[in-house]
């Protein structure tokens, strides 16, 4: 395998390596800073014209729902759209274990350099995700009560793991499984006015 070096136009950026592109040799490849280009090629119509195709660096595009930065690459007449992160981890880092999944090791899904990935469990990339505070149960500010997700009302137990859990919810739903006829929502706030008149 041939790595070809492009000299970038700044001395601040890493040197640009180039890898074929896994299962589209010879038509796709990848860059060290995860670019994809494809390669110059020529194939015959069906009428039997012959057609010439420069080689260009390809627009990816954002998957809304994902947040990955996407191309579509198309071989033998079908397109196959692709994670940049996938396409770079298995040129430079090779394949990963069976269930691995990459990892953004700074947390930005668009960053799809190969020094910024890494193959990991499916749990290795929910925690990232709460370390770098993408995770849904760590973002929160209130609980689905309205309470306030901040010391002292957060639960210790979730707290510990990087996630915000509300303690005056959590007290409540204790106390209604030992007493069913007592009303969540006022258990809920009046725990809620106890632990932040503590607080105050």
């Amino acid at each position: 395998m041939t790595d070809f070096i492009t000299r970038p136009a700044d001395d601040f950026q890493m040197l640009e390596t180039w890898r074929a592109v896994v299962g589209h040799e010879g038509l796709y490849e990848v860059s060290s800073l995860g670019k994809v280009r494809s390669l110059p090629r020529t194939y015959q119509r069906a009428n039997g014209s012959t057609v010439h195709l420069k080689g260009k660096v390809l627009r990816p595009w954002r998957d809304a729902s994902s947040g990955y930065s996407r191309v579509c690459l198309s071989d033998n007449g079908k397109d196959y759209l692709e994670r940049i992160h996938r396409l770079v981890a298995i040129a430079f880092l090779g394949p990963g274990a069976d269930g691995e999944v990459v990892r953004h090791k700074n947390g930005d899904a668009t960053n799809s350099s190969a020094e910024n990935l890494e193959w990991g469990t499916e749990s290795d990339n929910q925690f990232d995700k709460v370390r770098h505070g993408r995770h849904h149960a760590a973002a929160k500010t209130v609980c689905p009560r309205g309470h306030e997700l901040r010391e002292p009302n957060l639960r210790a137990s979730v707290a510990a793991r990087g996630w915000r859990g509300c303690l005056a919810c959590k007290r409540a739903g204790d106390r209604r499984r030992r007493h069913p006829e007592e009303n969540f929502d006022a258990l809920a706030d009046s725990y809620y006015g106890q632990i932040m008149e503590v607080a105050a």
